[in-house]
C-alpha cells in the first residue's frame, strides 16, 4: 500500500474511532437490585453501511439518570425544600403519596401536561393516565411503593387538552418528605 492509501486509512480510523468515541461517550449505566448494570444508549445508535462508515439514527430525547440520582439525593437531603429542588431541572417532575395523589408538580410538567399545578395537587395521578391503563398504572404505584424500585419505562399519557404523549419515565422513592412514603416520578417526553 502506498503511503497516500495508508495517510487515507488513517484518516479514516481516526474519524471513525472518533465517531465511536463520541458514541461511547453518550453511553450510561444503572445498577439493577440485582445487581446486574443495565446500559443505555442517551442519543445516538451506530449504524453502518457498506463501507463501514458510521452515522447516526435521529436522536432520541432520553432521561439523564444522573439528574435524576441528584435530584432524589437533594430531596432526600433538604427535605423540606423539595418544591424548590424540582424547579432546578429540565425534566417534569411530579411527587405522589402512598396512594397516588399528586404532592407536587413542577412548571415543566405542568407545561408538558397542559395543567395548572392547582388542578393536579391534591387529585390522583390516573387524571394524566389514558382511560385503558389507569388499572394497571395504579397497581405499579402501588408495587412502587411497597418495592421502592421501578425500571425505566415508556408510557403514553394524556394531556388536559386529551393529547396523547409518549413519555419515558423514571422513579425513585423517598420517606423523607413528611416522613412518610412518595414518589417521585421524573418525565421526559419523547
Amino acid at each position: 500500500m502506498d503511503m497516500q492509501g495508508l495517510a487515507g486509512n488513517r484518516i479514516f480510523v481516526q474519524a471513525f474511532l472518533a465517531q465511536l468515541c463520541r458514541v461511547i461517550q453518550k453511553n450510561n449505566m444503572r445498577k439493577h437490585p440485582s445487581g446486574a448494570l443495565i446500559f443505555f444508549q442517551e442519543s445516538s445508535i451506530p449504524q453502518f453501511n457498506q463501507y463501514f462508515l458510521m452515522s447516526e439514527v435521529k436522536n432520541r430525547k432520553t432521561i439523564d439518570l444522573f439528574e435524576t440520582k441528584r435530584l432524589k439525593k437533594a430531596i432526600d437531603e433538604k427535605p423540606l425544600e423539595f418544591r424548590s429542588i424540582i424547579e432546578t431541572t429540565d425534566l417534569c417532575i411530579c411527587i405522589t403519596d402512598a396512594r397516588g395523589f399528586f404532592v407536587a408538580v413542577n412548571d415543566n410538567y405542568c407545561r408538558v401536561y397542559k395543567y395548572e399545578r392547582h388542578e393536579l395537587i391534591g387529585k390522583h395521578f390516573s387524571i394524566v393516565v389514558p382511560g385503558a391503563n389507569v388499572e394497571e398504572l395504579r397497581k405499579l404505584h402501588d408495587k412502587f411503593i411497597q418495592d421502592k424500585y421501578e425500571i425505566l419505562r415508556n408510557w403514553q399519557i394524556v394531556t388536559k387538552t386529551g393529547e396523547l404523549v409518549k413519555i419515558q419515565i423514571d422513579a425513585g422513592y423517598t420517606e423523607k418528605i413528611n416522613g412518610k412514603p412518595h414518589k417521585i416520578t421524573f418525565v421526559m417526553p419523547e
